[in-house]
């Protein structure tokens, strides 16, 4: 069952950045995103894409989205096929997204998630099969 995406932070994105664009300007987009996006987010961003050629979208994501399900696999690689790099999070992928785009009420980053690096390595992985 695919979820709803009404609300999802992609959907709200794409209709707020698609009135914003200028065919004569070439976009390089960089989205920190705490889960991977779902399927029908992936199939939105794949069509978003592919009808704007001067977007290129890197997404670096904390955690794959149901990574093991067809749907959310198949909307990962229609991304990757329009362009879009998918990417997994590491530490200092977390503490740029936290010094510039969290209200963190000045503290600094402080890693708190543990086994990062185990974490990572299996993400990393998983991602790498589900975009061959």
């Amino acid at each position: 069952v695919l979820l709803n995406s009404v609300y999802h932070a992609e959907k709200c994105f794409l209709s707020w950045f698609r009135d914003m664009l200028s065919p004569d300007q070439d976009y390089q987009v960089t989205w920190y995103a705490s889960w991977s996006p779902c399927a029908n987010c992936a199939d939105l961003v794949a069509d978003f894409l592919a009808r704007h050629t001067n977007v290129r979208l890197t997404v670096f994501a904390a955690r794959l989205y149901y990574g093991w399900a067809a749907c959310y696999r198949q909307g990962l690689r229609r991304m990757k096929q329009e362009g879009a790099q998918v990417c997994i999070m590491y530490n200092e992928e977390f503490e740029h997204c936290w010094d510039n785009f969290v209200y963190n009420h000045g503290e600094p980053w402080v890693l708190c998630w543990d086994r990062l690096d185990e974490n990572y390595q299996f993400l990393v992985t998983k991602l790498e099969e589900i975009l061959r």
